[in-house]
């Protein structure tokens, strides 16, 4: 699977990232400004997990916390909080994460991704491949990957 990587800014607009970037931001080594998304206290990050032909196979929403414009070690606290079953439910992790979108998510999606709207009748969940990252502090590269037993 190849993963892409989306950002919504303060107006709503679906903006592409690169995926050293994303990196960057979860390992807090550069701030979201560089994304396009200054004054943003959090990032939506839409991850597209896509096929060989660049079909997308899966949509991944997440809501990343912000200080300042950096994710920050307590940002990833209450990032693993929301994922922490003595914290929140999988109910209220998903209705956080799937919360404060734009209108036309799906619409921009499509078109960042260059299919049809009905291209898009994919499965979409919380969390995915950064959140996976960000939890198991593996490189993003390697998130969703299992771990040699």
């Amino acid at each position: 699977m190849r993963l892409r990587f989306f950002a919504a800014d303060r107006r709503g607009r679906l903006l592409k990232v690169r995926p050293r970037h994303v990196d960057g931001v979860i390992n807090g080594r550069i701030s979201v400004a560089i994304l396009g998304c200054r004054g943003v206290h959090t990032l939506p990050l839409v991850t597209a997990a896509c096929d060989g032909r660049l079909r997308p196979q899966a949509i991944y929403l997440l809501r990343v916390p912000l200080t300042g414009g950096r994710f920050t070690a307590a940002d990833e606290l209450a990032l693993r909080a929301l994922v922490s079953p003595a914290s929140a439910t999988p109910h209220e992790a998903a209705t956080h994460h799937a919360a404060g979108w734009p209108v036309d998510l799906v619409r921009q999606l499509a078109v960042a991704l260059d299919v049809p709207v009905t291209g898009l009748a994919v499965p979409f969940a919380a969390g995915g491949p950064v959140l996976d990252a960000v939890v198991s502090s593996r490189p993003l590269r390697h998130a969703g990957r299992r771990r040699p037993s």
